[in-house]
C-alpha cells in the first residue's frame, strides 16, 4: 500500500501510519496551518515513480565529488551539483559548483562560487526551484551564521551584492531550504534558548518574512535541523541529533495544511557513522542525498527508493 492509499483511507481521522523508506512514520493530523509549514506544496496529486513503502538502496557516493564534502544540491537535471569545499584560496570551506556533460558522468573538478560583498564562509547553498534564487548560508565580521540570496546568476558570472533575509534572528540560521512553489522556506535555528529546530518563513517579494517554528515536529530534547522537504510539501527530511548521534528522519503529512508529526528514524539511511545528514531530494522524491562519514570520511552519498 502506498502513501497516497493510506490517506485515502484514514479521511475523518486525526492520523495515518504509512510507509516510507522502510519504516513506519506516523502522518501529521488535520487542523494545521500555514503556521504548521502549511500552504508550501506545488499543489496537486503526482504520480509515483518509487515505492515509499520500502526501503531505500543504491546507496554510494556521488562519483567525481572529491572528499570531504558536503551539503550537496544539485540541479533537477542533475548537470550542476552546489556542495561546499574546502577552499586553499579562502581557507575555509565555502560553496562551489560542480558540473558535468550527461548524466552518467561523473562531475568534473568544483570551482568557487564568487559573490561579491564581505559575507564569509557562504555554505550550504541552493538555487530555489523557479531557477532564479540563490539562497545560502554565512555570517559578517563577527556576526551569527544568517541566511542570504542573492541572483542565481552569480553561478554564471553574474555580479550582484547578497541580501539578508528579514527571517534572520540574533541567533545563527542555517541550512534554507525552499518549498517546490518558492513560498516559502523551511531552515534550521537556535533562536529558541535550547536545541535547534526547524522553522519556516513566508516569500514576500525577493524576501522571506514571518518566521515560527515547526511546533509539531521540533522536541524539547534533541537538535532538529537540515530540513528537505518534497516538492508537494507533504514529505519532510531531517537531521535529528541524541547525545552526538545524528541520523536521518522522516515525517509526512496528509496535505501542506496540516501540520507534520514528530517523525521517526529512516532505518535503511543509518549506519555506524555519527552523521547522516539529509541535503536534497529530487522532484519525484525518489532519491535523496545526503552527508555521511559511514566510510571513516565525510562525503557526498545519494540512495534511491526503489520502482512501484
Amino acid at each position: 500500500m502506498g502513501i497516497d492509499d493510506a490517506r485515502v483511507l484514514i479521511l475523518g481521522l486525526s492520523f495515518v501510519v504509512a510507509g516510507c523508506g522502510g519504516d513506519t512514520i506516523v502522518v501529521g493530523g488535520a487542523g494545521g496551518s500555514a503556521g504548521s509549514g502549511g500552504a508550501g506544496g506545488s499543489g496537486g496529486a503526482a504520480v509515483l515513480s518509487c515505492d515509499p513503502t520500502q526501503p531505500f538502496a543504491n546507496i554510494a557516493r556521488v562519483p567525481g565529488v572529491p572528499d570531504t564534502s558536503y551539503d550537496a544540491r544539485p540541479s533537477d537535471d542533475g548537470l550542476s551539483l552546489l556542495l561546499d569545499v574546502f577552499s586553499t584560496t579562502a581557507n575555509d570551506t565555502v560553496m562551489h559548483r560542480a558540473t558535468r556533460p550527461a548524466i552518467t558522468d561523473p562531475f568534473g573538478t568544483p570551482a568557487m562560487v564568487n559573490i561579491m560583498g564581505g559575507v564569509q564562509r557562504r555554505t550550504n547553498g541552493i538555487v530555489t526551484f523557479d531557477g532564479q534564487t540563490l539562497l545560502f548560508q554565512g555570517f559578517e565580521a563577527a556576526g551569527p551564521i544568517q541566511i542570504y540570496a542573492v541572483s542565481a546568476s552569480v553561478l554564471e558570472g553574474g555580479s550582484e551584492l547578497p541580501t539578508l533575509l528579514s527571517l534572520n534572528g540574533g541567533a545563527p540560521n542555517e541550512a534554507p531550504y525552499p518549498s517546490g512553489d518558492g513560498s516559502r522556506i523551511y531552515f534550521a535555528t537556535s533562536r529558541a534558548a535550547g536545541p535547534y529546530e526547524i522553522w519556516t518563513a513566508v516569500q514576500q517579494g525577493s524576501d522571506y518574512v514571518s518566521p515560527e517554528p515547526l511546533a509539531s515536529i521540533n522536541v524539547a530534547t534533541e537538535d532538529r535541523f537540515a530540513p528537505v522537504v518534497s516538492r508537494d510539501g507533504l514529505t519532510i527530511y531531517f537531521a535529528s541529533r541524541v547525545a552526538g548521534n545524528v541520523q536521518i528522519h522522516v515525517s509526512i503529512r496528509r496535505s501542506a495544511d496540516d501540520p507534520f508529526g514528530a517523525g521517526a528514524p529512516v532505518p535503511s539511511l543509518a549506519s555506524s557513522a555519527l552523521f547522516n545528514i539529509p541535503t536534497w531530494l529530487s522532484a519525484d522524491g525518489c532519491t535523496l542525498y545526503f552527508n555521511s562519514n559511514r566510510d571513516g570520511m565525510f562525503a557526498i552519498y545519494s540512495a534511491s527508493l526503489p520502482p512501484p
